[in-house]
C-alpha cells in the first residue's frame, strides 16, 4: 500500500563541501580586492547591486503578499484538486507544492500555490532556481530519479507548477531506500 503523501519525509539537503567553502571565500577575495584596487567603480557596481536587490525583492514581495490575499482560503487540498491525483502522483504533487513554499521563504511558508501558475509571472520564480533547486528537492522528497531528464518529454518545456509535476511523474521511480 503506497504511504499517504502528508507522511512523506522532508527533504534532506547534502552536506556542505569545502569546496564551495572555497569557491565563496575566493569570490569574497577577489570583490574585496577589487573594490580596494578601484573603490569607486567596484563600490558604485556594489552599491547598484544592492539597491537593485533591495528593489526587486520588495517588488516580488509585494506582489507575492497580494496573491496570496486573493487567494485566501486555498491550501494544498485545493492545489490536489486542480492536480487530480488520480492521474498524478499525490507525492509528486505534495512535494512540488511544499518545495515552492520553502523556496518563497518563510513569510510565504502558506503560500496558496496553484496548478497553472507560471514560476516567473506568477511566482517571480527564476526558471533556473526551479531546476536547480526546486526539481532538485521535489524529485528527492517524491524519490524520483533525475537521472536522464532529458528523455523526458517535458524536458525544458516546464514553464508551470503543473508542468513540474507532470515533468516528476514521468521520471522513473527511485529504489525504496
Amino acid at each position: 500500500m503506497h504511504q499517504p503523501s502528508r507522511l512523506m519525509p522532508k527533504y534532506l539537503a547534502p552536506q556542505g563541501s569545502w569546496l564551495k567553502w572555497a569557491y565563496g571565500f575566493v569570490f569574497v577575495a577577489l570583490w574585496v580586492f577589487a573594490i580596494w584596487s578601484s573603490p569607486i567603480v567596484f563600490g558604485s557596481i556594489t552599491l547598484l547591486l544592492v539597491i537593485s536587490t533591495i528593489i526587486l525583492g520588495k517588488s516580488r514581495t509585494k506582489h507575492l503578499r497580494t496573491l496570496a490575499v486573493q487567494r485566501s482560503g486555498e491550501s494544498i487540498c485545493t492545489f490536489a484538486r486542480e492536480a487530480n491525483c488520480r492521474e498524478n502522483d499525490s507525492w509528486a504533487v505534495r512535494a512540488v507544492y511544499e518545495q515552492i513554499q520553502e523556496y518563497l521563504g518563510e513569510e510565504f511558508k502558506n503560500f496558496p500555490v496553484r496548478w497553472g501558475d507560471d514560476f516567473e509571472k506568477d511566482l517571480k520564480i527564476d526558471l533556473e532556481d526551479v531546476e536547480d533547486i526546486i526539481a532538485i528537492e521535489a524529485a528527492q522528497r517524491a524519490r524520483r530519479s533525475l537521472v536522464s531528464p532529458e528523455r523526458n518529454p517535458l524536458y525544458g518545456k516546464v514553464k508551470t507548477v503543473g508542468d513540474l509535476v507532470r515533468f516528476l511523474v514521468s521520471q522513473p521511480n527511485e529504489s525504496s531506500p
